[in-house]
């Protein structure tokens, strides 16, 4: 059976409207839909973390000319400890700390590595 947009909509508005709210413990609330936003008061993590799996370095200092030397890699929820230097990269995957020596993350589909060597 095909609905169309129209119906889809309808139903939606329908089935969607909210008719009431009521508090209950944590422990009874599966099935049921929060009645408003929650909103943490702290970032978490409170540092800047990948989104992807790819490569981070300094965008500022690379020349675009010349491929990045790979040294070294960051796991999720790891730090790493070493400044980048100019022309240089770090493998780094989603969920690990983005190095403060570092201001770009390229996702690893859109480059090319040949040994220690990023190609972007």
């Amino acid at each position: 059976m095909i609905t169309s947009v129209a119906e889809a909509r309808r139903q939606i508005a329908y089935h969607g409207q909210v008719t009431r709210t009521e508090t209950i413990r944590l422990e009874q609330s599966l099935g049921f839909v929060l009645a408003a936003d929650i909103l943490s008061p702290i970032d978490t993590p409170p540092f800047d973390n990948a989104a992807v799996d790819g490569y981070a370095f300094s965008f500022k200092s690379w020349d675009k000319k010349h491929s990045l030397k790979i040294v070294g890699e960051i796991q999720a929820g790891s730090f790493f400890k070493q400044a980048i230097g100019k022309h240089e990269a770090v493998r780094i995957f989603t969920g690990a700390a983005v190095p403060v020596s570092t201001d770009t993350v390229v996702m690893q589909e859109k480059v090319e590595v040949e040994g220690d060597q990023l190609l972007i």
